[in-house]
């Protein structure tokens, strides 16, 4: 078991959010947060900053999984919402709700399949092409 240093801070009551706490705030909400969803709900300014934000909150024992396309990030999600709920409820701070909710893409549902005879693909004769052989002419035999 990893030792996980508790701030004092979480057990002051203050009237303003910190940074961190500002984050958790919209992370608690639960699901994939994308970065453009956090900028618009807490009016964050210093975005490039997020990832000193997102280690301090790891340090502070939040278990958050980075979502990436590459190595680009798209979203944060924190996976211990309870735990974090209560150190928010500690502060006297609760939930944010989120803005500018992203598209999902729309996923077409598929009819059930009732019976094996739906499975089965018709039979389809497939032609491979002719492939004629490589002929070289000798012309010449040395020894």
């Amino acid at each position: 078991m990893t030792y996980v240093r508790r701030d004092p801070s979480w057990e002051t009551k203050r009237k303003d959010a910190r940074r961190h706490e500002l984050i958790l705030q919209v992370l608690v909400n639960g699901g994939p947060i994308t970065k453009e969803q956090i900028e618009q709900t807490t009016q964050y300014e210093a975005m490039y900053r997020l990832s000193a934000v997102m280690w301090w909150l790891k340090r502070h024992g939040a278990v958050i999984r980075v979502h990436k396309e590459g190595r680009k990030v798209v979203a944060y999600e924190l996976m211990n919402i309870a735990e974090m709920t209560k150190m928010l409820d500690a502060r006297g701070l609760v939930a944010i709700p989120i803005k500018g909710k992203t598209k999902t893409k729309a996923v077409a549902k598929s009819k059930p399949v009732v019976s094996m005879n739906e499975l089965k693909a018709e039979a389809t004769e497939i032609t491979a092409p002719v492939v004629q052989p490589e002929v070289s002419e000798v012309t010449e035999i040395t020894e």
